[in-house]
């Protein structure tokens, strides 16, 4: 699709550090040791980079062919800025498989904690496109399910990467309306009676303090062959 790029700077220049599988992680390399422009054939990884720069790294999960799931939290305080106008947080993807295993990978946000800003407000998790996050796809129920390499398409030893948009706009709690009435009588010296009444209504916004944060859950498998769609088995 066109949000996948081949990334040009070699795996230590990216900050991608990986290591040989053992029997413990399977197929999926370690992040913890030395960075290394190639990598030895039989392994994958893959980690997922949020817009503050922290890159959490997939570990085995069972299957070896899947990992565990990735989360990435959109902060409390910028989905809090949705009610002042349209907000985006970014993430990206990256992974290389060797040998004839791709990568695949789904993506899925649960729905937001009832009163909080987010489930008021129109949100969306999508990959990016040619313009960016500027023009989301038509919204669907399931969770995302891309293609991060095709099988046996990475010989040329770089890193496939993808990046993704979180956005939300607009968004109230619930009873933050509030209106105000006063009236008042008086008797002039006449004995007559003269009212008057005013009403204004006011609009209290919550601290982005109370705004809890909104998980993305990214969950990678590998991928065979001649089936991009199911676990790769070695």
């Amino acid at each position: 699709m066109s949000g996948v790029r081949r990334a040009l700077r070699a795996a230590a220049g990216a900050g991608i550090a990986v290591a040989v599988a053992t029997s413990a992680s399977g197929l999926w390399y370690a992040a913890t040791d030395v960075p290394l422009a190639a990598v030895p054939v039989g392994g994958v990884w893959f980690a997922v980079e949020g817009q503050d720069g922290t890159t959490q790294y997939a570990r085995a999960g069972t299957p070896s062919s899947s990992a565990e799931p990735i989360e990435v939290r959109v902060p409390g305080a910028v989905v809090a800025q949705a009610m002042d106008g349209p907000v985006v947080w970014r993430f990206t993807v990256r992974g290389h498989a060797d040998g004839a295993a791709g990568l695949s990978y789904s993506v899925s946000a649960p729905a937001p904690e009832l009163g909080s800003i987010a489930s008021t407000s129109t949100m969306r998790v999508f990959p990016a496109g040619d313009d960016g996050c500027s023009a989301p796809p038509a919204p669907q129920e399931e969770p995302w399910s891309l293609v991060l390499q095709p099988p046996g398409d990475g010989a040329a030893g770089s890193p496939a990467e993808q990046e993704w948009c979180f956005t939300a706009d607009g968004g109230w709690p619930q009873d933050v309306q509030h209106t105000n009435s006063a009236v008042v009588e008086a008797l002039d010296d006449n004995g007559d009676t003269a009212r008057a009444g005013a009403q204004w209504w006011a609009l209290v916004s919550p601290g982005s303090e109370g705004e809890p944060d909104t998980p993305i859950t990214i969950t990678p498998f590998v991928t065979r062959h001649n089936d991009s769609s199911g676990p790769f088995v070695p």
